[in-house]
């Protein structure tokens, strides 16, 4: 009889088991499949280009590698990946502490925006990681940029920096926190200002026609057989001929300047068309003591079938002001590294990830060089 209680209760132990795991992995395909649903619906999935510059970071670079970026792929980077980041969304308001020592050359107050603490007998400079990541992203100093993410490399000769195509519509974030102000205790933003192709029409009182993209307008004229186009910012029914445009179109870039221009910055126009974030309605400042403010900017969801899938997309236009026009970030996205010299670009046919390996080995030769 005990026996037999026995076995009854090892066959009801093995019952109860089962269903425990049943139960567990139920909950686990519910909780997966629900989110997985509402990160597709919502674009906050991972999309196929992601996990292709995943995959190839886990399959090209040392376990030890450093990915620096904003913060909010940390996580995705941290499991696709299997590489340490500098920080995500669970340590976003986290601090930096770097030795004086290793701060190569750079000023911790002036220069990282930090302070000095002692710990122990050893001085650090302790900044905010979400300044520094955001400082890099939004600078023109490569130099300064390099130096910032090699004190971030520990014991590690691998860092890569990357760029991806959400940090376009995110501009208004890291550029905040890089231009902060601990005086004020705010910073100032710039946005990238995105607007897909409207619409073109015949010119009134010049031969040619007009290429729309919301307040943006492309002037092709005709003359003596050539084709002039020139790049305006309308305001108040004011056509204000921009400082520079930069025109792509079957994978080519031509870049044209305009000397005599009212408007500083840069019109940034695909005439092939490529999916990127789009910015909520902003006041845009185009220089210092001017700004131009767009009530609404009714941006639809312009790719077919669906936008993730980035095909079909419609021609677009984003304005960069003087301040973003030349940041790395820019440099990187936008011309794939083109003119940079601690950045090597090593995953750049991803249009919505790209990949560039700190060349620490070159920054420490000119650092070294320097000191001597």
């Amino acid at each position: 009889m005990s026996e037999e209680k026995n076995k009854s209760g090892y066959y009801i132990s093995i019952i109860v088991f089962g269903m425990f795991l049943l139960i567990v992995g139920y909950s686990l395909f519910v909780t997966y499949g629900s989110s997985n649903q509402m990160a597709s619906r919502h674009g906050t999935g991972i999309s196929g280009n992601w996990v292709n510059s995943m995959n190839w970071l886990q399959n090209n670079t040392p376990k030890c590698t450093v990915v620096a970026t904003y913060w909010d792929p940390g996580y995705w980077i941290a499991a696709l990946s299997e590489r340490k980041i500098v920080f995500d969304g669970g340590s976003q308001g986290s601090k930096r502490h770097t030795k004086l020592s290793n701060l190569n050359g750079l000023d911790c107050v002036k220069d990282r925006q930090g302070y000095v603490k002692e710990i122990d007998g050893t001085k650090y400079c302790v900044t905010s990681r979400i300044q520094d990541m955001s400082g890099v992203l939004s600078t023109s100093n490569e130099t300064w940029a390099a130096k910032v993410l090699e004190s971030y490399m520990g014991e590690c000769n691998e860092l890569y920096e990357l760029a991806s195509n959400d940090l376009i519509g995110k501009s208004h974030w890291w550029t905040y926190f890089s231009h902060w102000d601990p005086e004020k205790g705010k910073g100032q933003a710039y946005d990238y200002a995105l607007f897909p192709y409207k619409k073109q029409q015949e010119l009134s009182w010049q031969d040619g026609k007009a290429l729309i993209y919301g307040p943006f307008v492309l002037k092709i004229l005709n003359k003596n057989g050539t084709q002039e186009i020139i790049p305006y910012m309308v305001q108040q029914s004011q056509y204000n001929k921009i400082e520079k445009m930069v025109l792509v179109q079957n994978g080519s870039i031509s870049e044209i300047e305009y000397p005599n221009a009212t408007v500083s910055g840069t019109l940034w126009v695909s005439l092939d068309g490529t999916p990127l974030s789009q910015p909520a309605g902003k006041c845009i400042p185009t220089k210092k003591g001017s700004t131009f403010c767009v009530s609404h900017i009714n941006v639809p969801n312009f790719c077919s079938p669906s936008r993730r899938q980035y095909a079909l997309c419609r021609p677009y236009a984003i304005y960069m002001n003087d301040v973003i026009e030349d940041s790395l970030f820019t440099k990187m996205f936008f011309y794939n590294g083109k003119g940079l010299e601690y950045f090597e670009p090593s995953y750049v046919n991803n249009p919505e990830v790209k990949l560039f390996r700190l060349n620490v080995e070159k920054l420490r030769e000119d650092m070294k060089n320097q000191t001597s």
